[in-house]
């Protein structure tokens, strides 16, 4: 028996399902899957997960991730798309070909973005595809503060210096401001030095 274009002809020896192949014309069915050496048989498309929904601090690098995976072995190509986002961010038409993409959510709220998994080569015949769809909500974080360890008895009239430590997960785009309160023995919380 004889192939040619994936089709029984004259001219090329055919190859049946499960024989060893090196290229998609070897093989009646039309797919060497697994290429650049697998064997004749149907090609089965890439499964993709891109997990949950998730939350994630606006104006931080955030990476894209998938499981994807093809069970013919084939190379995996990547494309991801951001479809919708919120209303003045700076990603315009994104896309990528990486794996594990970084991004930079830029103005807080929701992020829709899709993979597309394609399988094989571009030589290879009847690729086929699988996809996903994930949600990063981009979200405005409050910042960690720690006032510092606790400090033992102080005298009275005597300038005493404290520091604290604040972090925001948000970075440079989201400036912190600080104020510190103190209250004396039995009386309400007041403000003691703002702004430092």
């Amino acid at each position: 028996m004889t192939c040619l274009n994936g089709a029984c002809a004259t001219g090329a020896t055919c190859r049946n399902d499960t024989d060893v192949c090196t290229y998609d014309n070897a093989c009646c069915s039309g797919n060497c899957v697994g290429l650049p050496s697998g064997t004749c048989g149907p090609n089965h498309a890439p499964t993709v997960d891109l997990g949950l929904d998730r939350s994630t601090p606006y104006y931080r690098p955030t990476t894209l991730s998938a499981t994807a995976a093809d069970q013919d072995g084939d190379t995996l190509l990547y494309g991801w798309t951001l479809l919708a986002g919120p209303a003045g961010h700076g990603l315009g038409a994104w896309t990528s070909n990486l794996a594990s993409p970084s991004v930079l959510l830029d103005v807080p709220g929701s992020y829709l973005f899709r993979l597309v998994v394609t399988d094989g080569p571009a030589s290879q015949r009847n690729r086929l595809t699988g996809q996903d769809e994930v949600i990063l909500v981009a979200e405005n974080q409050p910042p960690a503060v720690s006032a510092g360890a606790d400090l033992p008895a102080q005298l009275r009239n005597v300038a005493v210096s404290i520091s604290g430590t604040v972090s925001d997960p948000n970075g440079a785009a989201s400036p912190v401001s600080c104020a510190w309160y103190v209250t004396p023995p039995d009386e309400a919380w007041r403000l003691w030095s703002g702004n430092v």
